[in-house]
């Protein structure tokens, strides 16, 4: 059934073939002009923050607690927090990067790595 969709969908590919080179210089069309130039620049201040570390101290007066019930240490939580709200992958980076140089907890990682 599989192989009998693929090939039908082969088919009306080439068939299309003006159909589907219109749509794709759209897309394209649509990430030079409207998707690059908005996601760059959230992308280029969230990696400016993150790598000056312009958040590091700010939330040391959250209650340890707070840290435990949403199950991340507090080194990462600058980190995650900015990156869920630019929705990008730099937070993930530079976790990683961190991980490798400080080797801190891996259960700590693997927690900030998901929720960032």
């Amino acid at each position: 059934m599989a192989f009998i969709a693929s090939f039908l969908l082969f088919i009306l590919f080439f068939t299309n073939v003006e159909n589907v080179k219109s749509s794709i210089r759209d897309s394209f069309k649509f990430c030079v002009n409207s998707l690059i130039p908005s996601i760059f620049i959230f992308m280029v201040i969230s990696l400016f923050f993150l790598y000056s570390s312009v958040f590091s101290g700010v939330f040391n007066i959250l209650p340890k607690g707070f840290f435990n019930k949403i199950g991340i240490c507090r080194k990462y939580f600058a980190t995650v927090l900015l990156c869920s709200l630019c929705g990008f992958v730099g937070g993930p980076k530079i976790i990683c990067e961190d991980y490798k140089q400080n080797h801190v907890n891996e259960q700590d990682f693997s927690n900030a790595i998901i929720l960032s």
